[in-house]
């Protein structure tokens, strides 16, 4: 799940560098619209140049013209090109964004459930805690009535050492004895 919020993360940085990508093309477009305009504007001038007036340099006017047509041609193919890129990069956007949104969702999901397995676990330290005192609190019951009964002579010292730790390993022997039978 990690790996896949990483990939998506990835993604989301590669999508950071198309988005300037397509601002770097959208000045682009910008500048060559510009520049078409320009072009367009210096051959009407010179078609009006050349209709105004008779032609001084047949060959110079035609070639100049030709060449900005030329220019202006290239111009417009690179502009096409550089919008179906922007489409492109667009759609590349759009999908990265979906992604985003899907990899905050899985974070969400994921911090909930590590917020309710945090509260779980503090619940059950709380409660390991509770069982600990209670153990203690009974340790000590245990121990304040075996006094009161060696004060009045029904518990021999011998007893208490016998019945308060070997008595677990007492009833496992008995059980491996009957088992054994």
């Amino acid at each position: 799940m990690i790996l896949h919020v990483h990939k998506q993360l990835q993604c989301l940085m590669v999508g950071f560098l198309c988005l300037q990508e397509v601002e770097t093309l959208r000045v682009q477009i910008h500048s060559q619209t510009t520049e078409i305009a320009k072009l367009q504007a210096e051959k009407q001038e010179l078609l009006q140049q050349r209709s105004g007036v008779p032609a001084l340099v047949p060959g110079d006017s035609g070639t100049k013209t030709a060449d900005l047509e030329g220019r202006i041609t290239t111009l417009l193919q690179e502009t096409q090109e550089l919008k179906n890129e922007i489409v492109g990069l667009a759609e590349e956007r759009a999908s990265l964004k979906q992604q985003l949104d899907s990899a905050n969702s899985t974070v969400a999901i994921l911090r909930t459930e590590k917020n309710t397995l945090q509260q779980e676990v503090a619940e059950s330290k709380k409660e390991q805690d509770d069982l600990l005192v209670l153990l203690a609190d009974q340790d000590q019951k245990i121990i304040a009535l075996k006094n009161k009964l060696k004060e009045l002579g029904e518990l021999d010292e011998d007893e208490d050492d016998t019945e308060s730790g070997d008595q677990g390993e007492e009833d496992e022997e008995d059980g491996k004895g009957e088992r054994d039978e």
